[in-house]
């Protein structure tokens, strides 16, 4: 619960809060500036390392997690009730900041609410307005104002903010590592996908499929660049199972409910693991050792069994699950935790390694 500093507390009923990412909760810095603000509407966290941290800081009841909703839809839907936005986030690079602020206010402007964007030591306006009201929060946290840069579309979409060596996701799945600080990705004459300053994997490039360069959701490096103390949620029951197949996040979005969640891939694994440890909810992972290493954290709630299998293999074993298991789809009605892992242990027995129970 955010407790506002009465010293210094202003009552802006008419503000509504979109947080990016986990790294403003996790360095405290959005419970910092929430402390001055007294009868703030809706807060909406945007992405899903965001929900994570909002369940380690006991913000799950205040705070509304939405997943995959991008930071501009969570401030278009806040304009019909809100006079100002705030957008709290905490780059990586100044530059990537200010393309980020960039893209939800080609997205999300013309608005007729003020949307301000803090970040780490700058601000920025994306839409006038309010001055009077966030100013004040402005000068305490981050006194620089940073103008945003105009966004023009082009044919290539250029990523900002990128160091060479890092991951590049779309739309959760990972496809390769970059070579420079802006690689580019767009479209030849024939339609396909062509890219620069990406070192492409073409399996893991299958997985995202063929995405529309200009839409699609990505970003670079790890997953969270913050840690905090992982807290579990008391689990509500439930009795399905459902199999996450190199979509890792989707997992909050499909959580209700379910008593096992079978993963695929050891990133896939990592990630689906630590999400789904905050709901109390075991994992039967597959994986075959062949890590990008963009999740840090190796979390696991009791009763989870990681299963290793032959290099290459997982996605072969993981096929064979959803058919044999899932009947082709990705949830089971009616499961029981203990068959799930048997049939799971069985149907990778051919090419199992390794198996450790957690």
């Amino acid at each position: 619960m955010i407790v506002p500093n009465s010293a210094w507390a202003i009552d802006l009923r008419m503000i509504g809060i979109v947080i990016h990412g986990a790294e403003p909760l996790d360095s405290g810095t959005f419970q910092e500036i929430a402390s001055h603000l007294d009868g703030v509407g809706r807060i909406i966290m945007a992405g899903t390392t965001g929900a994570i941290a909002a369940i380690d800081a006991g913000l799950e009841g205040s705070v509304e997690m939405l997943g995959h909703k991008l930071v501009s839809s969570a401030v278009k839907e806040l304009s019909d009730e809100h006079d100002l936005i705030l957008i709290i986030n905490q780059g990586k690079t100044l530059e990537g900041s200010l393309r980020f602020a960039s893209v939800v206010r080609h997205r999300s402007c013309p608005i007729d609410s003020a949307v301000v964007m803090l970040d780490d030591g700058f601000h920025s306006v994306l839409s006038p307005g309010s001055e009077s009201i966030w100013m004040p929060i402005a000068e305490m946290f981050c006194p620089e104002r940073k103008e945003v840069p105009d966004y023009r579309d082009t044919e290539a979409r250029v990523l900002h903010g990128v160091i060479p060596g890092e991951s590049i996701w779309v739309n959760g799945n990972v496809i390769g590592v970059a070579l420079s600080e802006n690689p580019r990705i767009w479209r030849n004459p024939e339609g396909g996908l062509e890219f620069e300053g990406i070192e492409i994997r073409e399996s893991a490039l299958a997985h995202a499929g063929d995405f529309d360069h200009q839409a699609a959701k990505i970003r670079s490096g790890k997953v969270r660049r913050t840690r905090s103390t992982p807290v579990s949620l008391p689990r509500k029951g439930g009795s399905r199972a459902i199999l996450i197949d190199h979509q890792a996040e989707r997992a909050l979005d499909d959580c209700e409910d379910v008593c096992i969640a079978v993963t695929v891939g050891d990133d896939t694994t990592c990630i689906a693991a630590g999400l789904l440890y905050r709901f109390s909810i075991p994992v039967v992972g597959i994986v075959d050792g062949d890590v990008d290493g963009i999740c840090d954290e190796e979390l696991t709630f009791p009763g989870s069994v990681i299963i290793e299998v032959e290099p290459g293999k997982d996605d072969l074993v993981g096929g064979k699950v959803k058919e044999l298991l899932f009947s082709g789809g990705s949830a089971l009605e009616g499961a029981d935790p203990d068959e799930i892992i048997k049939m799971v242990r069985y149907i990778a027995s051919c090419h199992t390694v390794n198996e450790k129970r957690c």
